[in-house]
């Protein structure tokens, strides 16, 4: 028997119970003190519609519960989207949330000449440093991209499938599995990093099943890093499942990621629900 398989499947599991439950009483308790205001309250907005769009846009200040009826859509006040956002190491970029314009990071030089957000160097060295000391032979083979060169990748594939046949949409769904628009990629934000190995370098899923990438997944977050794509989140996050991509959003967070087996979209989801409960506590006081 794969226990491992049920292992994890039971971790997820419980994870999502929590979240659940921890959802349903802040939500109950954030009405009553007025912080969140009822979706069926809005408006001039289709149910349907408010659902879909209120999960997606931030700038409304809006909050919904991802497949949920319109009922359990809320209205967040504004506040807690700063809350969040003042922790540069919790930056969430997607297809949803893209970088700002003329976004600029200060950036160090790694020793094969890659760059990262000058924040992460020092976590990052000792991160590496730890795993060739257990015999990964870890190697960064891709870090910091300006926007200029996320548009050159992205371009590149779409021009690959257009010339096998596929339409301009179809093109750019499957470039898009594996590989961010401009302006969503974790890479612009020198936040990220593929770890690969002098021995395996193909960017797989392989790469799971090496020395190098179990060791990866099991520590990255006791140096601050988690492993941002994980398998069956690709529905939450828009990528697939990248054992060698990983993600700097400091220990803390990394340590709570990890033991709630969630991705970074879940976790900050979860915050947003705690900033709420914590703004209710403090106003019954």
């Amino acid at each position: 028997m794969n226990y491992r398989r049920y292992a994890a499947f039971g971790n997820t599991f419980c994870a999502l119970a929590i979240t659940v439950i921890l959802m349903v009483v802040v939500v109950v308790e954030a009405l009553g003190s007025g912080l969140l205001v009822r979706a069926d309250e809005v408006a001039e907005e289709k149910p349907e519609r408010f659902v879909v769009e209120s999960s997606r846009q931030w700038e409304k200040g809006t909050f919904a519960v991802s497949g949920s009826p319109a009922s359990l859509a809320w209205m967040l006040k504004p506040g807690v989207k700063k809350v969040l956002l003042e922790d540069w190491k919790l930056l969430l970029v997607n297809k949803e949330n893209l970088l700002p314009e003329g976004y600029k990071i200060e950036t160090k030089r790694l020793s094969n000449g890659l760059l990262v957000d000058a924040r992460i160097y020092d976590p990052l060295m000792e991160f590496l440093k730890a795993g060739n000391k257990a015999g990964c032979n870890l190697l960064v083979c891709s870090a910091y991209r300006p926007y200029e060169r996320q548009v050159e990748l992205y371009e590149a594939d779409l021009a690959k499938y257009q010339s096998m046949g596929y339409s301009y949409e179809k093109a750019c769904a499957i470039t898009e599995e594996t590989l961010a628009v401009p302006g969503a990629s974790e890479h612009q934000a020198g936040l990220s990093v593929d770890i690969v190995t002098l021995r395996h370098q193909v960017l797989n899923d392989a790469f799971a099943d090496t020395k190098a990438g179990k060791w990866l997944a099991e520590h990255a977050h006791e140096y601050g890093f988690i492993l941002r794509y994980p398998k069956d989140k690709e529905e939450i996050t828009g990528i697939n499942y990248e054992p060698w991509h990983f993600r700097y959003v400091g220990k803390e967070a990394a340590e709570q990621i990890h033991e709630l087996g969630c991705c970074l979209e879940e976790y900050l989801m979860l915050q947003k629900i705690l900033v709420v409960q914590n703004r209710t506590d403090k106003t019954e006081k």
